[in-house]
């Protein structure tokens, strides 16, 4: 990235902060009262990210308040001591969100990378991530509705009918589902309400055509309603495959959700969510970007030289050519295909015991069956193909099933200075992962021909509590509370190879248990109503586990669980800074991370592998910052930052015998920002509400692996700007449809977001490029 572009981030980090310094004396000058906090429990225990709490109040030119559960209950987001950036439905619409990596350019500090199959979605947090082709559990959790949802369940397939979506910074253990070293994804759907419905038709270039909606059904009055959604998605590729004369990135997607409330009394609530997705898409592989040559070293460790050594220098040939025909042509040895379908079911129960005592129950159920193909050596040559050779429609299957329960009871003691919440949990994720592929299947006689097979558990259960004490009686510092928390888990690990699997040696089973306690201790500081000051250490873990793809000799394939703490400040305003409606939320922090699982590729025997191994530690020390400004009251300001600085500390792994050093955080940009303004346009009052909005999102250059100054050079692209402009027009001539204009990456940059790091096992690296420019509208009738 340019000199400008950094100067513009670091103008525009400086700038904010500025303006926060100035938040606590400002505030005295507010002759506005403050508003009334509406965040209190939801006494029936049902989702308060409704878009009731998340709507603009723009006629006192205030900006909305967000209304967050980042602490298992409802509350304003300027008052929850945590880093957190939440997304109501109606920033979801207006920055054009409708996928997961749409949300990369609206949340300070994550990024949003695609795996081998366009289903799957990786999040990365403050250095916290999960490699490609890893048996990790993920650094970053996924929720939808407070089930956490393991990989390969298709989540790209629940990115509709969304109330909110939140994105919890820093580890998670005390509170959330599974136990994690980066940072929590909650997903909030709607809920079933009176009826109404509504459905909107989007087409678009590249053959975009989408059409979801959903309708509210009430049953029973005041006791049953149904909510009923679904969502069905085709797109025609991005990515033209010339000597196929085919495309990658297709999508064509169908989901189904049926949400039924029930409500027999006024204490007790159940809520139950059976949702259904089918894929059928062409992947987005990656690209040729970098070859290992005959004989090459990188830091004084000697690269793998299979590409150069079986096609010589017509390997080097068409990397040349892959530059000169453009950054979205490709020439590959076949399209890969993802055949996928799952079933999520989720069943929420609660009931207040009195009115200071609510116990609930959370269910979730998954089932996911995913078959897809890879062509991972980036060229027509077939260099590394992952499919059957007796059909092409066999590559990676990844048969899924996870249950989980939480039993919790939360509630408030003490004349109400205790609020507590203490509970149960039980995960069980199986998976049975199997691979087969080939190294040069174009030659005659294929260099390598693997397949893996193998069947994981991990069994997990959990007790915790938590809890946040008013200590103003105490201290007579009036707004001064302590948070303390601790989670305390067991997991129990098994795999074993199936008779299939190149590593299959018998029918042995391998077992492996662990167990670790989370913790949270924390200050917080509400020192007017408009700000908070906090401070918080944490410490949590995510679990060791088996490699499908290495064998289990000298236990070779396991790798154990890795551990973090931190410390983060922080800070949040909503208020008025001389005379304007400003919300300002600061965080600083500095991790620590011991074993942390990261993937290494090798070769054995010439059939490639992957071996997840512990990096001894690592540090990532940052700022993130997002903030917006109502200077009009027709006009809203934003800006958001993260500036990242991680390294490892203590580098070295050993891998295949060998040891390799990590130089670098993969999925870690040390800067990455961006700027939007939303404009209500002036319009007569019986025409309908216009609005204008427009963002920036900028990043510096990227690593898509950890050891780019050893064993894998080539894995760095360059950082990149994408601007994005949306126009609605909501209940047009005071009717019920609604418009709406957009268009992706205005000035069509060219960038890549993520990559293949396959050089140790066949000597090249291949890139995933962004999508270019595109457009298109939406029409929206509600009833």
């Amino acid at each position: 990235m340019g000199k400008i572009t950094r100067d513009a981030l670091v103008l525009g980090a400086a700038t904010c902060a500025l303006l926060y310094a100035f938040a606590p004396s400002a505030t005295a000058q507010s002759t506005q009262p403050a508003t009334p906090d509406p965040a209190t429990p939801n006494p029936a225990g049902g989702s308060p990210a409704s878009s009731k709490t998340l709507t603009r109040t723009s006629t006192t030119g205030k900006i909305e308040e967000v209304v967050v559960t980042a602490t298992r209950r409802s509350e304003k987001l300027s008052k929850v001591a945590v880093s957190v950036t939440a997304l109501g439905a109606t920033a979801l619409k207006e920055r054009s969100i409708t996928t997961e990596t749409d949300l990369q350019s609206s949340v300070p500090g994550l990024t949003v990378k695609t795996g081998e199959s366009s289903n799957e979605f990786d999040y990365a947090i403050r250095g916290q991530t999960t490699d490609a082709f890893s048996g990790s559990p993920p650094g970053v959790l996924p929720y939808l509705n407070e089930v956490p949802l393991a990989p390969h369940t298709e989540a790209g397939s629940s990115f509709y009918d969304l109330s909110s979506v939140q994105v919890l910074k820093g580890p998670q253990g005390t509170l959330f589902g599974r136990n994690d070293t980066g940072g929590a994804v909650l997903y909030t759907t709607n809920q079933p309400g009176p009826f109404g419905g509504y459905i909107t038709q989007r087409i678009g270039d590249y053959s975009y055509y989408e059409t979801l909606g959903a309708i509210n059904l009430p049953i029973v009055p005041d006791q049953l309603s149904i909510r009923l959604a679904a969502d069905s998605d085709n797109r025609t590729g991005y990515v033209k495959v010339i000597n196929q004369g085919t495309t990658l990135g297709n999508q064509d997607r169908i989901s189904g959700r049926a949400t039924i409330l029930w409500t027999p009394s006024v204490d007790f609530k159940n809520t139950l969510l059976v949702q259904y997705s089918k894929n059928d898409d062409s992947d987005l592989e990656g690209e040729l970007a970098y070859v290992n040559q005959i004989g090459q070293t990188n830091g004084g460790v000697p690269l793998n030289d299979t590409g150069a050594l079986i096609y010589g220098n017509a390997l080097n040939k068409f990397l040349q050519q892959q530059k000169a025909q453009g950054y979205l042509n490709a020439d590959l040895s076949f399209t890969p295909h993802t055949d996928a379908h799952g079933l999520f079911v989720e069943d929420t129960a609660s009931y207040n015991l009195s009115p200071d005592i609510q116990i609930k129950n959370i269910v979730g159920y998954t089932s996911a069956v995913t078959d897809e193909q890879a062509t991972l050596g980036g060229s027509p040559f077939g260099l590394l193909d992952i499919y059957d050779n007796n059909s092409r429609y066999d590559g990676n299957h990844f048969n899924q099933d996870d249950y989980s329960e939480e039993f919790q009871v939360q509630g408030k003691a003490v004349d109400g200075q205790l609020k507590y919440i203490v509970g149960f949990y039980r995960g069980d994720v199986t998976v049975t992962d199997a691979s087969a592929g080939t190294v040069g299947s174009d030659l005659p006689h294929p260099a390598a021909q693997f397949y893996y097979d193998a069947k994981t558990t991990d069994d997990s259960t959990a007790v915790f509590a938590q809890g946040t004490y008013d200590l103003s009686r105490l201290t007579t510092v009036s707004g001064l509370s302590f948070t303390g928390g601790v989670r305390y888990t067991w997991e129990d690990l098994t795999s074993i190879q199936l008779p299939r699997s190149l590593f299959y040696v018998g029918s042995s089973e391998q077992k492996a248990s662990e167990s670790n306690p989370s913790w949270q201790v924390g200050l917080q500081y509400q020192v007017t109503p408009e700000e908070l000051l906090y401070v918080v250490t944490r410490g949590s873990w995510r679990a060791g586990g088996y490699n499908n793809v290495t064998p289990p000799t000298n236990n070779l394939d396991f790798f154990r669980d890795e551990t973090t703490h931190d410390v983060e400040v922080g800070s949040k305003f909503s208020g008025l800074i001389l005379g304007t409606p400003v919300q300002a939320n600061l965080a600083l922090y500095d991790q620590i991370v011991k074993n942390a699982e990261r993937d290494v590729f090798f070769e054995i025997d010439g059939a490639p592998s992957s071996q997840t191994t512990n990096i001894p530690e690592g540090e990532t020390k940052g700022v993130e910052f997002d903030g917006q400004m109502r200077p009009v009251p027709w006009l809203t300001l934003g800006i958001g930052f993260s500036y990242t600085y991680a390294e490892w500390t203590q580098p070295d792994v050993e891998v295949g015998g060998s040891l390799v050093r990590a130089t670098n955080y993969a999925d870690t940009p040390r800067w990455a920002g961006s700027i939007s303004g939303t404009a209500e346009l002036p319009a007569p009052e019986d025409w309908g509400h216009m609005t204008m909005h427009a963002d920036t999102y900028v990043q510096t250059d990227e690593f898509f692996s950890n050891f780019y100054y050893t064993a894998t050079p080539g894995t760095r692209f360059s950082g990149y700007s994408v601007t994005n402009l949306r126009y609605d027009w909501t209940s047009i001539m005071n009717s019920r449809f609604s418009l709406g204009l957009f268009m992706k990456n205005v000035f069509d940059r060219h960038y890549f977001i993520g990559g293949f790091a396959v050089g140790p096992d066949v000597g090249v690296e291949t890139v995933i490029p962004g999508m270019p420019r595109t457009f298109g509208g939406e029409l929206t009738f509600k009833f």
